[in-house]
């Protein structure tokens, strides 16, 4: 496999962490599934950028931050909407794209691109997912607001998204909700693949009317709201051996997502050499992992 990492093979000490050549083969093979999606996108002309903890990774360290083994990316509403129609004929057949209708148990809005000879298992139950190791991909949604008519349209966004993952936890809600009965109904009849797309033309049409963009609550522990203007143009940054785009506005992003982000400092839960969440295999296929390991 090729090296995007110095000296991959190495443990080494970085800002007074040490960072063992397990995690940087883990940072390494990210770095691999980056560039193979950088090229997608340059090929169709989507818009991307750098998210949450790889932005500042970028900013502070020229890579990835010490102590993280996640490699994190944002796109524009109608970029992510089109990566979906064109990502499947792109991926030579060891990358998985998962979303909710390639994984028909995945819930998450978020999309992950997974390296399949790999491994990077969330969940030893199941036994059907693909779990290599991956880059996670957020949407960057439209935010209108503090308003009444923003906090029903964010309602009827999450309603919409619920009828894509649980259309029958959506009909036995029992608070009214933004959708009428009727909608409910016509939407868990649906195809799942339909639903998505009543829900992805939902979200486009939000996002050409907002001000502010807003990232996911699941990427940063809470629901962040950017201006909109930050996001207008990239600006490529170094990141290890190679470069990636980022928001002209990133120190307005970083400063809202983490206040005084250049004396960010990492917490207790990260002074382990490897994260505890997850088992992490550069070399072993997941599929193997989870056939031989007695969870």
């Amino acid at each position: 496999m090729e090296a995007l990492i110095q000296d991959v093979n190495r443990d080494e000490v970085r800002d007074g962490f040490l960072v063992i050549l397990d995690r940087k083969k883990v940072w390494n093979v990210e770095l691999i599934l980056a560039r193979e999606f950088d090229r997608i996108c340059k090929k169709h002309r989507l818009n991307y950028f750098l998210s949450g903890g790889t932005l500042l990774g970028a900013v502070k360290y020229g890579g990835f931050i010490p102590w993280d083994d996640a490699f994190r990316l944002m796109m524009p509403r109608p970029d992510f909407n089109r990566l979906r129609e064109i990502i499947f004929g792109e991926l030579p057949p060891w990358y998985f794209f998962q979303d909710a209708v390639s994984d028909a148990h995945y819930t998450s809005a978020m999309a992950k691109l997974r390296d399949s000879r790999t491994t990077a298992i969330e969940d030893p139950a199941r036994k059907d997912a693909n779990q290599g190791i991956f880059l996670a991909i957020y949407p960057l949604d439209g935010d209108s607001g503090v308003s009444e008519e923003e906090r029903q349209l964010f309602e009827g966004q999450k309603e919409l998204w619920q009828a894509v993952v649980d259309p029958e936890g959506l009909l036995a809600r029992a608070d009214g909700g933004v959708l009428s009965p009727e909608e409910r109904l016509a939407l868990a009849r649906m195809p799942k693949r339909e639903r998505l797309d009543q829900y992805e033309s939902f979200a486009g049409q939000r996002f050409e009317i907002a001000r502010y963009v807003s990232i996911p609550e699941e990427a940063e522990g809470k629901s962040v709201r950017l201006e909109r203007s930050w996001f207008a143009e990239a600006v490529s940054l170094p990141f290890e051996t190679t470069r990636f785009p980022a928001p002209a506005g990133y120190e307005a992003v970083l400063s809202r997502l983490y206040g005084d982000y250049r004396t960010y400092r990492r917490s207790v839960d990260n002074l382990h050499p490897l994260p505890r969440k997850k088992l992490y295999s550069a070399d072993i296929p997941y599929e193997e992992c989870l056939r031989k390991i007695d969870f």
